[in-house]
């Protein structure tokens, strides 16, 4: 009993110590001093490491010193170096995000690297600053300061992401996490989808003057620089389709814009991304599951929230492209195709097109050989989607094509592993 009582006690003790610690103890605890035992400040002329309150001042002082030619370019490079390592720390992001001109400060030598001052082209600042900025939001208090800003604070910030979201793309995951906020973009939303549009617009160029490239045999895909280009832009699609989809909701003129079929409008540009990743293993590109698995998702949660977008979705290559990657290895990013492409055949407005892809034979043995993959696979979720989809295609107006996918319905293996779904129940009244 003793024993527990000064358990108790110690536990009470531990508690009282959390609440009273400063802020400044709370740093020191956080980067493994004891404040108590190593109570020495921080020289804040000096950087130091791993971390100090001073840091964000001898940063923006460092700058000044580059600029002025009394700091050299490894110098600069430490501090950037450092500078990622403080924004990747919860209490550091806080800070940042809190004082309005350190922003300024980076932003500011940001603009002049990308107007080529500053020696940009030898050492690739702007590279640096975007890598240390995206680190702000890798933690949950540096997401929710940014999400608690002034709005005349997060305008500065949209402003500025958005000028440079095509060329930086990792800037969007900052816009991404705004924009899981609705009311912080208001006013934003048509110039979040322009952004998007310009950022797909941008992929579709590269990869047009990688294929051009490609023509010679001689070529190997990955040294040449778009192939790096595309690759990072296609790695960090999902926060773009993720952020447009976000705001699209909230706004109907922002909707709108991401449903028109006018030639390159951010749906058609879309639609054509699918055709690079059909195609991206002959260029040595990696196919990113999240990124796919993000705009497969987005098809089915916009078709979802206005059936009448089916139509938009169901023209051009896209069918063919979702019957292609039912067939993937990466049974989420078949899955997921599964449902996008069932979510459009479920509509009567999109029959009329989807049935034009259908009816070649080469296309319906992929949607078939599909489905009788998905629905025997040793995967739950898999399943699950391809009775989702089956049900979506042959409960509403494909109804009369149903005899197509009776054997694959009723297969034994599937019927055993699909048993206890009530997707599937109601996929075998049908044939009742």
């Amino acid at each position: 009993v003793q024993r527990a009582q000064d358990s108790l006690l110690e536990f009470a003790q531990a508690d009282s110590f959390l609440k009273i610690m400063s802020w400044r103890d709370t740093l020191d605890f956080l980067y493994g001093r004891n404040a108590q035992e190593n109570p020495r400040s921080q020289d804040p002329t000096m950087f130091s490491v791993p971390c100090d309150e001073f840091f964000y001042t001898k940063f923006c002082s460092e700058i000044t010193k580059y600029r002025e030619g009394k700091s050299t370019p490894e110098a600069l490079t430490e501090a950037f170096n450092q500078l990622a390592n403080h924004t990747s720390i919860p209490l550091a992001a806080h800070a940042f995000w809190k004082d309005m001109r350190l922003f300024s400060c980076i932003t500011e030598f940001f603009e002049e690297c990308v107007n080529g001052k500053n020696n940009e082209a030898d050492h690739h600042w702007t590279d640096m600053v975007v890598f240390a900025l995206a680190k702000l939001v890798d933690t949950r208090a540096g997401v929710s300061t940014l999400e608690s800003l002034p709005l005349e604070q997060l305008d500065t910030i949209l402003v500025f992401l958005l000028n440079h979201a095509t060329n930086f793309p990792r800037l969007w995951k900052i816009t991404y996490e705004i924009s899981c906020v609705s009311k912080l973009l208001e006013g934003y939303e048509k110039n979040i989808v322009r952004a998007g549009t310009d950022y797909i617009g941008s992929i579709l160029n590269k990869f047009t003057r990688l294929q051009a490239q490609s023509e010679d045999k001689r070529v190997v895909h990955t040294t040449l620089p778009e192939h790096k280009a595309v690759q990072e832009q296609i790695t960090i699609l999902k926060y773009v389709v993720s952020s447009v989809y976000n705001i699209s909701v909230t706004c109907r003129d922002a909707f709108d814009l991401i449903i028109d079929t006018a030639p390159n409008t951010f749906l058609d540009l879309f639609k054509r991304t699918y055709d690079i990743f059909i195609v991206s293993s002959d260029y040595g590109l990696h196919l990113v599951e999240e990124s796919v698995v993000e705009m497969n998702t987005f098809i089915d949660s916009v078709i979802l929230f206005d059936s009448s977008s089916s139509l938009s979705f169901s023209t051009g290559t896209l069918p063919r492209n979702l019957i292609i990657l039912f067939g993937d290895f990466n049974t989420h990013v078949a899955s997921t195709a599964a449902l996008a492409f069932g979510r459009i055949c479920s509509s009567n407005a999109a029959v009329h097109s989807v049935w034009n892809t259908l009816m070649f034979d080469e296309n319906m043995a992929h949607v078939v050989a599909g489905f009788r993959t998905g629905l025997s696979h040793t995967d739950d979720a898999f399943r699950e989607a391809c009775c989702s989809a089956l049900l979506s295609m042959l409960d509403g107006p494909f109804r009369v094509k149903k005899d197509v996918f009776k054997a694959v319905i009723f297969e034994p293996d599937a019927a055993e592993r699909n048993a206890d779904d009530p997707n599937y129940a109601a996929l075998c009244s049908l044939f009742e």
